[in-house]
């Protein structure tokens, strides 16, 4: 486990290497999960960084997440787009998958928009779905704030009942409303993987309270709430989940469902885009 000193250090050297293709200071942060890489294509791009080129970001093993770090123009906001992310199972720490995002305030980002592609255990979500994140069950166990306590300039989350800005939630949900988009709600719960989850793993996390599962972006939103970033989340429907209706269930299939999904909504998130930076700017309060 780094030091706190070494850990700026690291995100300092990562800056400093940014910056040498970038100098572009955006404010809004997107992380874009298994098949939401069409979105990629609605960002008019001031510079391209694959992950591997940045010291201490780990490039991603997994198809679907290309690793590149894009900055440039979306809906006219100034984003930093994370093209993939690595996830626990490729054999890395929760504090190297989440390195990127202590990254991101260092450029200037102030909102967070993670997406993935979800199991859902709810009938009423259907393949090809989008759902609002209110909250998320974390079943990995492995936080990646250990240790944080000792760490000078960031205090153990003390917000975990509003790690999802309430604020944005309701930009989106109004946002969906008016331009017809289909916008489910609920709570995601997420898993170490590989494997998918179990008939029995999948009754007993919706008997817990989540609706859908993932392998990632928990960690992601845990960092990003200490960091003082203000977070979005949406979860793609990929299938319904083991013992919900689901068969065999293949990682390129999740990809084509979700991938239909993401060509279709670039409007709805250039919106939010535009529509959640006015708030910050605004200085509405998180919640």
């Amino acid at each position: 486990m780094q030091s706190w000193n070494e850990r700026e250090e690291a995100l300092t050297e990562s800056v400093i290497r940014i910056r040498r293709e970038c100098c572009a200071t955006p404010s809004v942060g997107i992380i874009l999960g298994s098949g939401f890489a069409p979105l990629v294509e609605e960002v008019d791009r001031g510079c391209t960084i694959p992950y591997a080129s940045i010291p201490h970001f780990t490039a991603p093993t997994v198809e679907g997440h290309a690793g590149f770090l894009v900055l440039g123009s979306f809906g006219g906001i100034t984003v930093a787009l994370l093209q993939g992310r690595s996830h626990l199972y490729e054999g890395h720490s929760p504090e190297q998958v989440t390195f990127p995002v202590r990254v991101l305030p260092k450029l200037g980002v102030r909102s967070l928009i993670v997406t993935n592609a979800s199991g859902s255990f709810d009938e009423k979500m259907r393949p090809g779905d989008l759902m609002l994140v209110e909250d998320h069950i974390d079943l990995t166990f492995r936080s990646p704030l250990r240790g944080q306590c000792g760490w000078k300039s960031e205090p153990v989350v003390r917000r975990a009942a509003s790690l999802y800005d309430r604020h944005y939630m309701e930009v989106a949900e109004r946002a969906a409303k008016e331009m017809g988009v289909t916008l489910r709600k609920g709570v995601l719960g997420t898993s170490t993987g590989p494997s998918y989850e179990t008939a029995a793993e999948s009754s007993f996390m919706r008997q817990i309270g989540a609706h859908t599962a993932c392998m990632s972006t928990s960690h992601e939103v845990l960092v990003a709430q200490t960091l003082g970033l203000r977070v979005l989340g949406f979860s793609c429907i990929s299938n319904l989940a083991t013992g919900f209706g689901s068969g065999e269930l293949s990682h390129e299939e999740v990809g084509e469902v979700v991938g239909k999904t993401a060509k279709r909504i670039g409007p709805f998130f250039k919106r939010l885009v535009r529509e959640i930076d006015e708030l910050r700017r605004k200085g509405i309060n998180r919640t």
